[in-house]
């Protein structure tokens, strides 16, 4: 059995772009920044790419930590780039960094733009069809 590839999906490559934005602002060079978040070289370079697998979360961590950023501020920066609007619960400081990161401001999108889904439907007058969300269990 072959182990199967995981692809980076729309969240992922947000992630990818807020790091990559990031990386660029901090001047370090992707020698530096794979010593400073003790990953090899090359997954530095495949993280900032979004190539190949998604990054996880201790890779996150040490990068935010090579950055000197939280990771919660890169998360919520790439909400905001999948759905085009600012995460709730975003401190007016943080809204003014993460406007200063994005390129081309806050109106960027990794994609296409999506609405959440919700993981659990009502059904009865619900928007959403019934495959896409779970049914309430009682």
């Amino acid at each position: 059995m072959t182990a199967r590839k995981k692809t980076v999906d729309k969240f992922g490559r947000g992630v990818a772009q807020v790091l990559n934005s990031l990386y660029k602002q901090s001047g370090l060079s992707y020698r530096a920044l794979s010593e400073k978040s003790s990953l090899s070289l090359n997954r530095v370079g495949i993280i900032l790419r979004a190539e190949f697998r998604a990054i996880d979360v201790d890779e996150l961590f040490r990068l935010c930590e090579a950055l000197n950023t939280h990771p919660s501020f890169v998360i919520a920066a790439a909400e905001w780039l999948v759905y085009g609007e600012a995460p709730e619960g975003l401190s007016e400081d943080d809204v003014r960094a993460v406007e200063s990161l994005l390129p081309g401001g806050t109106g960027v999108s990794v994609g296409e733009k999506c609405a959440p889904i919700p993981l659990f439907s009502d059904r009865d007058g619900d928007e959403f069809p019934a495959e896409v969300a779970l049914p309430r269990m009682a």
